[in-house]
């Protein structure tokens, strides 16, 4: 039987798969805002190569609005502001947050089709939805709503400072956008393979130790699922696999632990 796994898509500063990917930029990039960089490329080949799609000069993202189920178009750069604003802390440092921007400005290309991604909807024309089931994007005005009155503008200015040292920068590897860059909060001391995941292997997303975790909230945590719970979840993907409670302690067996 597969094995089952646990993703959580709230990212902390010190990604684990950040060692392994090349950084760069889709425009010219300034010296020392790099982020983690260990080359450089070509960027201009980059662009031209993959003809990003830009209107008036800036690259638009169109993002369905679960509340709404309309598709609003916004810069790219709007686009990551708002994510990084639902998905990390404010308290966090400073290079987290940049590092969060990174990440979430190449998750978003990487549903751009002109950049060989798959858009979350064909259908309705949307790149992304701003659910877990891409990004968690916030608009400013639900932000402030989940903030203290006395910190909304200290935050916010936190956040966009951070986005716009990072301007135009992205994941890469081997010049050419990272197209899978997942993310999380804590690993527990060591990543997972892709393979173990996704069903498909990235090698850009292989096992490596992650320290400097320990002190992560959620670096240990417990869950209790009733049988009824698993029987049913197990027979929502494989029709009456399962019918009791004693079916589950027959057919079942852990086969390993990682």
């Amino acid at each position: 039987m597969k094995r089952i796994v646990y993703m959580i898509s709230i990212i902390i500063g010190f990604i684990a798969i950040s060692s392994l990917i090349i950084t760069t930029s889709i425009n010219q990039m300034k010296g020392n805002k790099k982020v983690a960089a260990v080359s450089d490329v070509d960027t201009k080949a980059i662009i031209d190569e993959q003809k990003i799609k830009k209107v008036d000069g800036e690259i638009k993202i169109r993002l369905l609005r679960s509340a709404t189920n309309s598709v609003e178009e916004m810069n790219l750069e709007d686009y990551v502001l708002g994510v990084v604003s639902a998905e990390m802390p404010a308290e966090f440092p400073e290079e987290a947050i940049k590092a969060q921007a990174v990440a979430a400005r190449t998750y978003a290309l990487a549903h751009v089709e002109e950049f060989g991604g798959t858009s979350y909807s064909k259908e309705k024309n949307a790149n992304l939805i701003d659910t877990v089931a891409n990004q968690v994007y916030y608009s400013k005005e639900q932000r402030f709503a989940g903030w203290p009155e006395n910190k909304q503008e200290g935050y916010w200015s936190k956040i966009t400072e951070a986005v716009n040292a990072t301007k135009g920068e992205v994941l890469t590897y081997n010049d050419r956008l990272v197209l899978s860059p997942y993310f999380f909060s804590t690993s527990w001391g060591k990543t997972e393979d892709a393979v173990s995941v996704f069903n498909h292997q990235e090698p850009y997303l292989t096992s490596v130790d992650s320290p400097g975790e320990e002190d992560s909230p959620k670096y240990t945590y417990s869950t209790e699922k009733s049988n009824d719970e698993i029987i049913a979840a197990i027979n929502a993907n494989y029709s009456n696999c399962l019918n009791s409670s004693e079916s589950l302690r027959s057919k079942i067996t852990i086969l390993e632990r990682d």
